[in-house]
């Protein structure tokens, strides 16, 4: 059996036991911190390329719903995406990759308060599109872009030049 007290693994044949107590175990020091787990940053790639397939596999959905015909939204994604009209298409596959990393960052931002999974378990298709293509695909780019405004001023405000330009400039 195994007990975490402080970082350590503490290991006892009969039963779990702190490091402290008077009984021997042995104390040893997991590099990823949890037996049999995979390294933090293993976790976290895997994390990301099953984000990635879950917002390309919606982005094909998004898309093909808005341009392709009814009969083909009949079809499987699988066979959708084998249509040589979509998979020789440069600008179908332009579009999903580009909805595909707005959903990604809506779906990463709505993951820090914890509202990266369906509103509840009983979430019906209509709720499911409404917040992947409502909400995580417009999310995401607007709080990229707030990000990248916040360090540009932070930039122009450290060097001095927050409000100097040739517009203002009388």
């Amino acid at each position: 059996l195994v007990s975490m007290t402080r970082f350590f693994w503490v290991r006892s044949s009969s039963t779990l036991n702190h490091y402290n107590t008077t009984s021997t175990v042995e104390i040893t020091v997991e590099e990823n911190g949890f037996e049999g787990e995979p390294p933090l940053q293993k976790r976290i790639l895997e994390k990301i390329k099953d984000d990635w397939k879950w917002s390309m596999y919606e982005s094909h959905e998004m898309i093909s719903a808005f341009l392709c015909p009814l009969n083909v939204l009949e079809m499987p994604i699988e066979d959708r995406v084998q249509c040589w009209a979509i998979r020789k298409n440069p600008i179908y596959w332009g579009s999903v990759y580009a909805t595909a990393w707005c959903v990604i960052t809506g779906k990463w931002l709505h993951a820090l308060f914890g509202q990266d999974g369906p509103v509840r378990p009983d979430e019906s298709h209509v709720e499911h599109e409404a917040r992947v293509i409502f909400i995580y695909s417009t999310d995401g780019p607007i709080a990229v872009s707030a990000l990248f405004t916040a360090c540009w001023i932070l930039i122009l405000r450290f060097h001095g030049n927050l409000g100097d330009n040739a517009m203002t400039a009388a």
